[in-house]
């Protein structure tokens, strides 16, 4: 937020001095090689004002989505039927979207909490069970809580390659992931 401050800044000085230029500009008195030089300079401000304002719209939109966890959650970019690309098509059907920069599995639980999202150790109906095991890490989608503890979750690529999955995990097994709610 400090980068947009100082931006901000930026864009009310040049505004300042645009409008000083402006009033210089209607003087009677003013001659024609200060005119030239004022009208150049303004010209230049008034540019580099636009592309202040065109760079500050970007910078506010994307920060806006990503404090909304919504960033892209219409486009799936993860590779199809591996376990990213199946729990974000998931939590994004029960309107619960996820972003699509959290990369493997292995990442999303750190990418969850830089991001804002709720994180802990005890599962949740509608929360990702994440997993930094292996080299990739894994994530599937938790469907159930049941009162003994053990918990349902859905998946992809666990124990069928590239292949929809569902299995029932255990209180003490369950107990041994991560999750993003």
């Amino acid at each position: 937020m400090a980068y947009i401050s100082d931006l901000l800044k930026l864009v009310v000085l040049i505004v300042y001095f645009i409008v000083l230029l402006s009033f210089a500009l209607y003087d009677k008195n003013i001659n024609k090689k200060c005119l030239g030089i004022c009208m150049n300079i303004k010209k230049r401000l008034t540019t580099i004002l636009l592309a202040t304002t065109i760079l500050m719209t970007g910078t506010l939109s994307f920060e806006t989505m990503q404090q909304n966890h919504t960033t892209e959650a219409a486009v799936n970019y993860y590779t199809k039927n591996q376990c990213t690309w199946y729990v974000f098509k998931k939590r994004a059907s029960v309107g619960k979207p996820v972003p699509n920069g959290w990369g493997n599995a292995k990442t999303w639980y750190s990418n969850a909490k830089k991001s804002g999202y709720r994180v802990g150790r005890k599962p949740a109906k509608r929360a990702v069970m994440q997993s930094t095991a292996g080299t990739y890490g894994h994530v599937a989608y938790v469907s159930a809580v049941y009162n003994n503890g053990s918990i349902k979750v859905a998946e992809y690529n666990y124990n069928r390659p590239l292949a929809f999955g569902t299995r029932i995990l255990s209180k003490s097994a369950a107990a041994k992931y991560n999750y993003i709610y």
